[in-house]
């Protein structure tokens, strides 16, 4: 008898072991969150999100989400590329405006960083809400998480206006 070898294949992978991608990509996020707080550099929490909004991308399957999902990964590439070359543009002076409404929430206007991490939780906030699997809902939550330290890296711990935004958008999409 002939023994039959088996290939591997990641979809195949990615599609019946979703628990332990997930389950390694929060360690791997633990890991960069560690290395963050330790050096004070958020660029690792970063490099640590990005593996998690690829495989968002591949576990959304709606279009809005497919989009909200391919948004994210992209705001947050230009977002790792303005922290690591230490561009420093601030919108309010830029726009003379002190917020924008969108999605139903005010971002306020500030340096471009915070906007884009701004703008990253809110579409992870979409994806939370309007997925229905369990493990986009975990991922998003690890996108949430990390946005959030991220602007607490960055701002040296002034981020109660955020978690006022995120209640803000929740309650709305939970009381309507």
């Amino acid at each position: 008898m002939k023994s039959q070898r088996t290939k591997f294949n990641l979809k195949s992978s990615l599609d019946n072991y979703p628990v332990y991608y997930c389950l390694f990509l929060t360690i791997f996020f633990i890991i960069s969150c560690f290395l963050s707080f330790v050096t004070k550099n958020s660029i690792y929490l970063m490099i640590g999100l990005l593996p998690v909004s690829l495989y968002e991308i591949y576990r959304t399957y709606g279009i809005f989400t497919k989009l909200a999902s391919i948004l994210l990964l992209f705001i947050l590439i230009l977002e790792i590329y303005i922290i690591s070359a230490n561009v420093n543009i601030d919108l309010l002076k830029l726009f003379f405006k002190k917020e924008i409404f969108l999605a139903g929430i005010n971002i306020k206007f500030g340096e471009l960083r915070y906007i884009f991490s701004e703008i990253i939780i809110l579409l992870a906030l979409i994806l939370l809400v309007r997925t229905i699997g369990i493990y986009t809902k975990w991922l998003s939550i690890i996108l949430i998480i990390g946005c959030l330290m991220i602007i607490y890296i960055e701002t040296n711990g002034k981020i109660y206006h955020y978690f006022n935004m995120i209640f803000k958008y929740l309650s709305k999409i939970l009381y309507y």
